[in-house]
């Protein structure tokens, strides 16, 4: 291993703490509630030594996570992506555990133990195969060779996961306006007075208490979707970032400047790059406002690191700088931190997926110990039940009020009809009195 390889572990292994540390903060902003007993009711966060605003805090752990994403794109620059992938993936992994057992009381089991000794094994063996010669620096010219690889190589690797990554965002944005958070449903709850909600329909409003809950099925497939198709936007971004930045870096040596940098590549490794970049902001909020971090994280980056590690083999195409050892120890290693993740993830799934004794109801958030499954049943029934009465309720009011409004309409066309009929009256009268004074008149 050369000496510059060393230094870009070293950078992935820094990165990948400050990212976990920037995610555990963003958690933290999103779900934090103070207690009754606390004596603070202001709607901030503590943050160490100090009380943040939610929005400040969630822009503290974001600045974190661009620090992060720049030390771990410098990193790539270093060496093979397919071991420093690993490295970082790893290293993010073992730290978030330790962050979220600390500031976000999150339960650490053995079974998470177990998982996130198997993913720092597989980050190891990852390591040690670490081939010699692998190319960290790259000009259009060698860019464009490696899109024109034949598939799986190559630009049809790429366009792969943008199609995957545009399908799963489909399903994210359709399943968040059909179930939206509870904290989203708490928020957005519509005024009662008719002058501010004219435009919303009322009925919308009576079954907007959250009785409308994704099915079992729907849930196991959210709790994959969500987390690993930010884990393949992740990698996605890491593997443009890496090309063009090492593009401009590379023709910034050159006598041309960046005119040298003046070809197709570039251009399309930056325009979906950061914009992908840039949606990773708001994919992160909506991830971690449904799952907890030690659910969602060990999804994300197992799908990060197995993105990782075939982009660096069959995009930039390392496979070639690799002995007959090196390959299976890389994929085994792979293999490995992937199945400790899912070892982790098989603890939160339990917990996210089963109501615990002490939740609030609507809160989406839980608190252990895990309920039987009588009792978890009979606790899904009663939620259940309570949204139930609480839709009915709200439709009752509205209801009644509709009535009121519709008797106080009735009311004013009464009395209009009523002016209406002593006009016609008095004209009458009018009529009357003018005929009878015709005798009258004639005769005089």
């Amino acid at each position: 291993m050369s000496e510059i390889v060393g230094i870009g572990i070293a950078l992935e292994v820094v990165a990948g703490v400050m990212l976990s540390f920037s995610l555990v903060i963003q958690r933290h902003a999103l779900i934090h509630q103070e207690s009754e007993d606390s004596g603070h009711q202001d709607n901030k966060v503590p943050l160490g030594c100090c009380r943040l605003r939610r929005s400040h805090a969630w822009a503290a752990g974001i600045v974190f996570f661009v620090l992060a994403s720049v030390v771990k794109i410098v990193g790539y620059n270093m060496g093979p992506i397919t071991v420093l992938g690993s490295v970082f993936v790893g290293v993010v992994l073992v730290t978030n555990l330790v962050l979220g057992r600390w500031l976000l009381r999150e339960e650490l089991t053995p079974t998470k133990v177990v998982g996130s000794s198997l993913v720092l094994t597989g980050a190891v063996m990852c390591t040690a195969a670490t081939p010699s010669g692998v190319p960290t620096s790259f000009t259009t010219a060698d860019m464009r060779t490696l899109f024109e690889r034949g598939p799986p190589f190559g630009g049809f690797y790429l366009g792969m996961i943008i199609g995957i990554i545009l399908l799963c965002l489909g399903f994210i944005v359709a399943v968040e306006s059909t179930y939206p958070p509870p904290d989203a449903l708490r928020r957005n709850e519509p005024t009662t007075n008719p002058r501010f909600s004219r435009h919303s329909s009322p009925f919308k409003a009576a079954f907007r208490s959250g009785i409308r809950r994704p099915s079992l099925r729907l849930r196991l497939v959210m709790v994959i979707v969500y987390p690993g198709s930010l884990g393949m936007n992740e990698a996605f971004v890491d593997a443009c970032a890496r090309g063009y930045s090492s593009m401009i870096l590379r023709c910034l040596r050159e006598e041309e400047g960046l005119a040298a940098c003046n070809d197709w590549p570039l251009y399309l490794m930056m325009c979906v790059g950061i914009p992908a970049a840039i949606a990773t902001g708001y994919w992160l909020k909506v991830v971690f406002a449904r799952y907890q971090t030690t659910l969602a994280l060990p999804i994300e980056y197992s799908m990060l690191n197995i993105c990782a590690v075939g982009g660096g083999l069959l995009f930039y195409h390392e496979v070639v700088y690799m002995n007959h050892w090196q390959l299976p120890l890389v994929l085994a290693g792979c293999g490995v931190m992937t199945l400790g993740g899912f070892m982790i993830v098989a603890v939160g799934l339990r917990e996210e997926l089963r109501p615990k004794r002490g939740a609030r109801v609507g809160s989406g958030l839980t608190t252990p110990p895990a309920l039987t499954r009588k009792e978890a049943v009979a606790v899904e029934e009663a939620v259940a039940v309570e949204e139930a009465v609480a839709a009915v309720l709200k439709l009752q009011n509205f209801i009644r009020r509709r009535r009121l409004r519709l008797a106080w309409y009735q009311l004013v066309n009464d009395l209009r009809d009523r002016e209406d009929l002593v006009k016609q009256i008095e004209e009458t009268r009018q009529q009357q009195n003018t005929l009878t004074s015709w005798p009258g008149w004639l005769w005089a």
